[in-house]
């Protein structure tokens, strides 16, 4: 499985992507603490981090007074590059690719969304 972080506002949380419509899912569950979006071959899960001390350095960078971040843990990149693309996903988060790279959802679209 492979991983990136969403980050944004004290509003944003693991309730907001509840809401959305993710196109193509089979189903959607809660499952120890996390949320799953299962599209049949793949799916997504989405786990707001309680402990982000590990940010601690990368927080300045940051337009958020209080960051509020949810890790994405994926089985298909590609999934997640159209969930991302689509006009009902919030815009005004940072994508942190956890190879080094934090830069807003628009900057991470442009650049081809980098994963690895």
């Amino acid at each position: 499985m492979k991983w990136i972080f969403l980050i944004g506002n004290e509003t944003f949380n693991v309730e907001t992507v509840k809401k959305l419509k993710h196109a193509d899912m089979v189903c959607s569950y809660d499952e120890d603490g996390r949320y799953c979006v299962d599209f049949g071959d793949d799916h997504i899960f989405y786990e707001q981090m309680t402990n982000i001390d590990e940010f601690e350095g990368d927080m300045p960078m940051l337009p958020f007074i209080n960051p509020t971040i949810i890790m994405m843990t994926y089985t298909s990149s590609e999934r997640v590059r159209k969930v991302l693309s689509r006009d009902n996903f919030p815009k005004d988060i940072y994508i942190d690719n956890d190879f080094g790279l934090i830069v807003s959802l628009t900057e991470f679209i442009n650049l081809g969304m980098p994963m690895k």
